[in-house]
């Protein structure tokens, strides 16, 4: 349970980071390629090496992303979702060299990508609920971090943004102010100051 609340609260500081790009060694190589192809487009080796490199690199991050589809953490959509900007950076890559994207062809994660984005806003959707249904404060702020994530995948998400805001006033401390109260002799004889007024009756 403590990891999890670390996790809602490490999405919730880090979503700036979402959209960057993991970079492995083999998209460098593919990419260090394509650079040279556009220099030297008559480059027989690297246009034979092309397609390698490419299956290459797009290996690691489909592997990545089978190994993160079997975690339960909910931060496994933010890896996933990584991997395949990753390969989408790849794909543009490609198709904007006029040499590269005659030698390769490759592939779009649009729809992957969608279904990845549809799962997390369930599963953070899903998180934010339990923790509402605590009724205590902290419990009601992890909920809200959770839907927060929820509306970030997915804006509208269900009533995702009515609950966050349930979460927020259940997490809000009502501070209750008591009248001030003067115990002193003086003031428990007499009932009322030397100036004729009660500190008592005041506040």
């Amino acid at each position: 349970l403590i990891g999890l609340v670390l996790l809602v609260f490490l999405f919730s500081s880090c979503s700036s980071t979402k959209n960057s790009i993991a970079k492995t060694q083999e998209d460098i190589a593919l990419l260090s390629a394509i650079k040279k192809l556009d220099k030297t487009p008559s480059d027989t080796g690297l246009k034979n090496n092309l397609s390698t490199l490419y299956e290459s690199a797009a290996q690691v991050h489909l592997d990545n992303i089978e190994v993160y589809n079997s975690l339960t953490e909910p931060d496994k959509w933010e890896k996933i979702n990584k991997e395949y900007q990753a390969l989408q950076h790849l794909s543009g890559v490609i198709n904007s060299s006029s040499n590269a994207k005659k030698l390769l062809k490759t592939n779009t994660y649009d729809a992957e990508m969608e279904v990845v984005k549809e799962k997390a806003a369930i599963d953070y959707y899903n998180i934010g609920m339990n923790y509402l249904n605590n009724n205590d404060k902290q419990s009601s702020r992890n909920a809200y971090y959770a839907f927060k994530q929820s509306q970030e995948y997915v804006p509208g998400y269900k009533d995702a943004k009515r609950q966050m805001d349930n979460a927020y006033q259940n997490s809000v401390l009502n501070v209750i102010v008591n009248p001030v109260a003067d115990n002193s002799y003086y003031y428990n004889n007499a009932g009322w100051n030397s100036y004729g007024n009660s500190f008592n009756n005041d506040y």
